[in-house]
């Protein structure tokens, strides 16, 4: 796993307070794990300040997010902010 990918879920633990629960990339971020709207934004802009990118509204509110979804916006953004 990449410093990426490490980072990701390190913030998704400690915004949802999961402490040691495995997470993989299936899991569902609201479903599965129980974030709410506002942790959902504090993850995204968390990730937006680490690797100095723009998500804009690449989260939608009602619509199933999974850990890998949140892996592949950053990867998209952090290419696209190279390119």
């Amino acid at each position: 796993m990449d410093r990426i990918d490490e980072f990701i879920l390190q913030q998704i633990k400690t915004v949802l307070n999961l402490g040691s629960q495995e997470l993989n990339d299936n899991c569902r971020i609201v479903e599965d794990l129980g974030a709410n709207s506002f942790e959902l934004a504090e993850i995204f802009l968390s990730l937006e300040e680490e690797f100095n990118i723009s998500l804009g509204n690449k989260f939608i509110l009602g619509k199933t997010i999974y850990v890998k979804t949140i892996k592949d916006i950053v990867k998209e953004a952090l290419n696209n902010s190279n390119a």
